[in-house]
């Protein structure tokens, strides 16, 4: 995807920012027994906030390496 972005000169953080870091950092500190448990919530929920953002862009977004990057099909 990064080179998709580049040719369409898309300009992407150069950082997480503070709450996409903190939960990077959650299950660190959560410890080894409540990893799973952790990483389940977070990919869930980020799966659940990402879907509508790339279905609306494949549907509006301006035509381009980065539109042409996404899975033709999605299961959900």
């Amino acid at each position: 995807m990064m080179p998709a972005a580049k040719a369409d000169k898309v300009k992407l953080p150069a950082d997480l920012g503070k709450d996409h870091q903190a939960k990077l950092n959650a299950p660190k500190a959560a410890g080894k027994s409540a990893f799973d448990r952790l990483n389940v919530a977070d990919e869930l929920a980020a799966r659940e906030s990402a879907v509508p953002s790339f279905s609306g862009y494949t549907t509006n977004g301006e035509k381009g390496e980065l539109k042409l990057s996404r899975p033709r099909r999605s299961r959900h």
